[in-house]
């Protein structure tokens, strides 16, 4: 496939970003015009990260979406279910999905779940990097896996349509949430750690088991969880995608770039300094890898891809038929 076609394939794909964080959609707006007129047609927009707030403050937090979603209706949409998406590419826009990367706005009550999903919540990770009421995450020293109460929020997120995030979680849960979900869950933004050995990737028996029930592992591009680390390439990327190609098929690969434009140099010290598996030589101008340091690089990707001789049909799954495929099958 020359460059020239691969470009053709990238503009009528259904591009979908597995993790942004993004807490509100103002001061947010510059950065979705550069992933629209990058080919981006949807992203899982985390509001709420790091351990997050409380249910009232997310809440907040939502109702500035809502009202983003109004007042920039040219621009963005929200998603209910798949076929918004699709919408969304018919119409030139970016499809916003709501997404939280910690259960503690929960509080301990499942109940609140539902509350959450009528406000159009359509993605939750479990746990952040440490313990919380559900189970462990990947930072915690040990990991006992899910509690009852964890089992208890899997099987309503199952109920209701919400998709089960296991990105930050520790081994044993999760293990266990995808033994315990009924329905697919999915890795929104890890790695391989057979390429990068970083507690915050996942196992090939972690892979593996996430595929035999339909979930999708989305491969992000932060530098310290990739092949080659501070110095990883645009190639290292693809060395990934080949990697799980081979380990369970093209089916179950996605993208979850987690880049961080919001994010400023002081946070990104803070984060370095509570989170043991970066490495502390990254720098925050290396955060990201080579050749894909920004959204508006994408294109190097699926040209990358025809290079190492992927179908259309198979950059189109990676690059977004598969998650949404997945949604599709959760949210129904």
């Amino acid at each position: 496939m020359n460059e020239e076609r691969a470009l053709n394939v990238h503009k009528q794909a259904i591009i979908i970003d597995g993790l942004l964080a993004m807490e509100r959609p103002h001061g947010s707006l510059d950065y979705l015009e550069k992933a629209r007129l990058a080919g981006v047609t949807a992203v899982n927009a985390s509001i709420i990260y790091n351990d997050g707030p409380s249910f009232r403050e997310t809440v907040d937090r939502i109702g500035s979406w809502h009202q983003g979603f109004r007042e920039y209706a040219n621009i963005i949409r929200p998603v209910a279910r798949a076929s918004d998406i699709e919408a969304a590419k018919s119409e030139n826009k970016v499809a916003v999905v709501l997404a939280f990367q910690s259960t503690k706005p929960l509080e301990n009550n499942v109940d609140f779940l539902n509350i959450f999903y009528t406000l159009g919540v359509r993605t939750i990770q479990l746990t952040y990097q440490r313990k919380c009421w559900v189970g462990s995450g990947c930072g915690e020293r040990t990991d006992d896996g899910l509690s009852r109460f964890g089992i208890e929020v899997v099987r309503r997120m199952n109920e209701l349509g919400i998709l089960v995030d296991l990105s930050h979680c520790g081994p044993q849960t999760t293990m266990e949430a995808i033994r315990f979900s009924e329905k697919p869950v999915a890795f929104t933004h890890a790695n391989p750690r057979a390429l990068c050995d970083t507690v915050r990737n996942k196992t090939d028996e972690q892979i593996k088991m996430l595929a035999s029930k339909g979930g999708v592992t989305g491969l992000n591009v932060f530098s310290p969880f990739c092949k080659g680390g501070p110095k990883a390439t645009l190639d290292d990327f693809i060395d990934m995608i080949d990697y799980l190609d081979n380990l369970v098929g093209v089916d179950h690969i996605g993208l979850g770039f987690d880049y961080s434009p919001f994010v400023s140099r002081e946070q990104f010290a803070i984060l370095k300094a509570d989170s043991p598996e970066i490495d502390k030589d990254v720098e925050y101008e290396t955060q990201h890898i080579r050749g894909l340091e920004s959204i508006s690089s994408l294109p190097e990707l699926t040209k990358g891809l025809a290079r190492r001789g992927y179908s259309e049909k198979a950059i189109e799954k990676i690059l977004g038929l598969n998650f949404l495929s997945l949604f599709k099958e959760v949210w129904g």
